[in-house]
């Protein structure tokens, strides 16, 4: 029973992931992509993340090679609902997000990995998103706590590509 109730929550898992990708404004003439759920849509919110922590489970324990890039893509997701919430100005979940994108980064410097091609995707990747957060951050009155959300998260993105 158990062995088929964790193949069926395996096989939803996979079925349900997330499409969208992060485009370098720098680079591209494409407009920027959010995630298709978001932190305001409250009840698919929370089956999205607890289906990103049963992957993320199912990771560590069988498929630990695929555990840094996964980090690196929740990474990208933090960051797409991040912009997302600036963007569609959703003050209310300003600090949730923010603090859950640090802590996303902090999960995957803390990843003991010899995987160089990763190491250089995350750098490559935290790059683009130190680029942006300076318009996303300036999108509110200097030393406004929102102001302050963002350039702690800033900060944390220099502490680790500097």
């Amino acid at each position: 029973m158990k062995s088929a109730l964790l193949i069926v929550v395996t096989i939803i898992i996979f079925s349900l992931s997330s499409s969208a990708v992060i485009v370098d404004a720098k680079k591209s003439e494409e407009p920027f992509v959010y995630e298709q759920i978001n932190p305001d849509s409250r009840l698919l919110y929370k089956y999205k993340r607890l289906k990103e922590k049963l992957y993320t489970a199912y990771l560590a324990k069988f498929r630990k090679e695929k555990l840094s890039q996964n980090y690196i893509e929740l990474i990208n997701r933090r960051f797409r609902e991040l912009k997302y919430v600036v963007d569609k100005d959703k003050i209310d979940l300003l600090e949730t997000v923010t603090s859950r994108y640090n802590s996303q980064i902090g999960e995957v410097t803390n990843i003991n990995t010899n995987q160089e091609t990763n190491i250089n995707a995350l750098q490559a990747i935290l790059e683009i998103q130190q680029e942006i957060l300076p318009t996303l951050r300036d999108k509110y009155p200097a030393n406004s706590a929102q102001w302050l959300l963002l350039q702690q998260t800033l900060d944390t993105i220099n502490a680790i590509v500097n």
